[in-house]
């Protein structure tokens, strides 16, 4: 394959990944190892812009606004590890396995542990903070 339909087959294949998001606000999680026979739940990942300049109002340019289209990443206890990216709203949704997850995004935030117990669905939050 050639470089030039290489660089166009990525192309077609974001635009149809961006497509499929929706504008539901949030993008389905892909993981790089399969859930075993234990009971799954869901961890919802949303990233929220907080900072920037004052406005006249004295309100913060960015108070909560959505990460759209960033990297989150789910590693188990054991090691294994799920990628996802946020969709329109900011938010990724993982189903996994019960446990413990450590849960954080190349992009920004704090990255932060949570339990997530089986057959419950669980938010997680990840500030990013500009200045």
């Amino acid at each position: 394959m050639s470089p030039r339909t290489s660089a166009i087959t990525g192309v077609v294949a974001t635009l149809i990944t961006a497509a499929c998001a929706g504008s539901g606000g949030t993008a389905p999680a892909r993981s790089t190892s399969r859930p075993d026979s234990a009971a799954t739940g869901v961890l919802s990942v949303r990233i929220a812009i907080y900072g920037g300049p004052m406005r006249p109002d004295g309100r913060m340019a960015m108070n909560g606004q959505a990460a759209k289209r960033q990297p989150v990443l789910l590693r188990d206890a054991r090691g294994r590890v799920w990628h996802g990216s946020t969709g329109e709203g900011g938010t990724a949704v993982f189903t996994v396995p019960a446990g413990r997850y450590r849960v954080s995004s190349s992009y920004c935030g704090i990255p932060t542990s949570v339990t997530l117990a089986a057959g419950t669905s669980r938010p997680v939050a990840l500030q990013c903070d500009v200045p």
